[in-house]
């Protein structure tokens, strides 16, 4: 009866032992893969804004087709839109007298592009209140003037830049996407390499707008991992 005992006594704890081998086991080696921190992809839409200081001058001669009798000049550099559009195309303007104080809308007749990228925008001032000679219009006289964009521009491939890496050699942009499949203990998450282009405006708020070269958007993506990763590297998704 005592040995009989034993032997229960020893199997139980052999059957004990060998299952807290396999979980340690188990433990063990999902602790050696890389943390990784997943997203999927978001919407953006574009806002864009400029403010400058201008002054209303006579319209030249050649704007006369257009009857304009007042112009405002605004030069708008390269820097200050080519994070969100490649061109200034659908804009609605504004300009807030300093004779007056409130906002009057603009039209642009003209649009020149400067060898840099920067523009050169002439707009069209008509005031039919100033027309009246209720206030006249004095040449020389400043503005502010507020530019937005006004397309209806959305975006559905953002991501953050830390999401973004680049081949040393070849220069090709790419993502790691998340995918899983079945092994001995269930499932396991790894990471295949995405290659990706930058869309224009490469930029919007402070995501990258991206166009994946292959395959869908549904697949999350790694955006942040404890380690460097690689074409196929298995990883956690949690601690």
């Amino acid at each position: 009866m005592t040995s009989k005992r034993i032997g229960l006594i020893l199997m139980v704890l052999f059957i004990a032992g060998f299952g807290f081998f396999l979980i340690y086991s188990r433990v063990y080696v999902e602790r050696q893969k890389p943390l990784v921190q997943i997203s999927s992809y978001e919407s953006a839409k574009l806002e864009w804004t400029f403010e400058a200081r201008s002054t209303i001058e006579r319209a030249s001669p050649i704007y006369t087709d257009v009857d304009a009798k007042w112009t405002i000049e605004v030069f708008v550099p390269l820097s200050a839109f080519e994070e969100y559009m490649s061109t200034i195309q659908a804009i609605h303007t504004e300009a807030v007298s300093d004779g007056i104080g409130w906002p009057e809308e603009l039209t642009l007749i003209e649009r020149r592009p400067q060898d840099d990228g920067s523009y050169i925008l002439i707009f069209n001032y008509s005031s039919p209140m100033r027309e009246e000679g209720v206030l006249p219009v004095l040449p020389g006289e400043d503005v502010t003037v507020y530019i937005t964009h006004i397309g209806l521009d959305t975006y559905d491939c953002m991501v953050p830049f830390s999401a973004v890496y680049q081949d040393q050699f070849t220069g090709e942009e790419y993502i790691f996407i998340v995918h899983r499949r079945r092994n001995a203990w269930g499932w396991e998450y790894y990471v295949r390499q995405q290659n990706i282009m930058f869309l224009r405006p490469r930029r919007i708020n402070d995501m990258a707008n991206i166009l994946p070269l292959s395959g869908g958007v549904a697949t999350p993506f790694v955006y942040a991992s404890e380690e460097e990763l690689y074409d196929g590297a298995l990883v956690r998704l949690w601690d």
